[in-house]
């Protein structure tokens, strides 16, 4: 740059300073080399800014290359604060959200901030989302690495409905609430819980504005009304059926202690889901018929003491899947009939496309016109269908007078 000056080279000397300038000349040096026209063997690096010196990687004596970190120098005046909020709440977050923070290293001192960004990923192991908001650190009492407490304040434009979070009792299966009724009743009422403050549940559904809520004792009540709904459900226990059909698989069997495990589809009727139990096997199965991937039709029977047993089952076919309908057409008896469910008991003949032996079963019917005809003792033609582990008859094809009534 010196040697174009002295030359009056305007072109080299514009190129030179532009090299400087990418070097990162100070500008004053530049200004005192074109004043004096020496070139002085040390050249003096301003910092950009004022700060703290965070790393010094630069000693006397060493080489420099284009890229080397000379020194780090951190501006503490403002600094970014990182903090994490539970994926169930990231939803409610937003940019310039009001933000207070507070440190256990100044108790009693409160900062005031905003969000200024949200991380766009989500963490996996922790299930968090970051949030940054700046604060101002003119005091420079907030030092790197320190931990924080947040507390955001989002900007929520809709009213919602909300409970205090006392009044709320949490299980593993279910929120519930303990509604005040008149002349001194309550009632244990399930409700969904949405999004939560420090003091409040938002309810989602289960509750309507304005009804009396219990917050103060309400896991006594609670406790009452679940030990009188049990007792209810008890009883309504005693009136269902001691044997259903369902359809299932065998998982595996035990021969010897005449055990199988196997998964069942639900059964409604009992209010069981679909499940995989160990089962007895009566007397009256053959179990050499049962092997692990054996998919069947089985009746389930609860004895006196409580165990379930298989006391019949009706195996597919190859190729016979159990969602499909399958049918037959039998002779059979009728042994007795329950109009108030409208079940027929029938013992019916051999079913030999399915290599079934006589068996006594109970029926349904469809229309449930069909059993209501019939009488206990009278022997019978019918075609049946077996509806998700249930026995239907479709068609009555004869009565005693060999009449032939379909029924469809």
């Amino acid at each position: 740059y010196v040697l174009a000056l002295r030359q009056n080279n305007d072109r080299i000397a514009e190129a030179a300073l532009t090299k400087l300038a990418a070097l990162k000349v100070p500008s004053r040096f530049i200004e005192q080399l074109k004043r004096s026209r020496i070139v002085s063997p040390q050249v003096t690096f301003y910092a950009p800014q004022s700060g703290v010196v965070e790393q010094l990687n630069i000693r006397e004596g060493m080489f420099v290359q284009p890229g080397n970190t000379l020194i780090s120098i951190g501006d503490l005046s403002s600094v970014w604060v990182e903090g994490e909020v539970f994926e169930s709440d990231a939803n409610v977050i937003a940019l310039g959200d009001q933000v207070l923070m507070t440190l256990d290293f100044h108790p009693g001192k409160k900062w005031l901030g905003k969000v200024n960004y949200i991380y766009p990923t989500l963490d996996p192991k922790t299930r968090t989302v970051r949030v940054r908001v700046e604060f101002n650190n003119k005091e420079m009492q907030l030092k790197p690495n320190m931990f924080a407490q947040l507390v955001i304040k989002p900007q929520l434009d809709a009213a919602a409905l909300v409970v205090p979070r006392e009044a709320v009792i949490r299980t593993g299966n279910q929120d519930r609430v303990v509604l005040a009724l008149d002349e001194g009743s309550f009632k244990s009422v399930a409700v969904t819980l949405g999004r939560k403050t420090r003091d409040y549940f938002e309810v989602l559904d289960g509750l309507n504005e304005g009804e009396k809520i219990v917050v103060s004792a309400q896991f006594l009540i609670d406790s009452e009304s679940s030990k009188t709904s049990d007792f209810m459900r008890m009883s309504q226990l005693d009136n269902k059926p001691n044997q259903v059909w369902v359809a299932g698989k065998i998982n595996s069997v035990s021969s010897g202690e005449r055990k199988v495990n196997a998964d069942h589809d639900p059964i409604d009727v009992w209010e069981w889901p679909a499940m995989t139990m160990d089962f007895k096997v009566d007397e009256s199965v053959d179990v050499s018929s049962l092997s692990s991937g054996t998919e069947l039709h089985m009746q389930i029977s609860k004895q006196d003491d409580g165990e379930y047993v298989i006391t019949s089952v009706h195996i597919m076919s190859a190729g016979e899947h159990k969602s499909s309908v399958q049918s037959a057409t039998v002779d059979g008896e009728v042994k007795s009939i329950n109009h108030a469910s409208g079940i027929a008991t029938i013992h019916r003949g051999a079913i030999e496309k399915w290599g079934r032996g006589p068996a006594t079963i109970e029926f349904k019917s469809d229309p449930e016109s069909i059993v209501h005809s019939l009488k206990e003792g009278q022997r019978i033609r019918i075609t049946f269908e077996i509806r998700d582990g249930e026995f239907v008859i479709t068609k009555l094809h004869n009565q005693e007078n060999n009449n032939d009534s379909a029924h469809h």
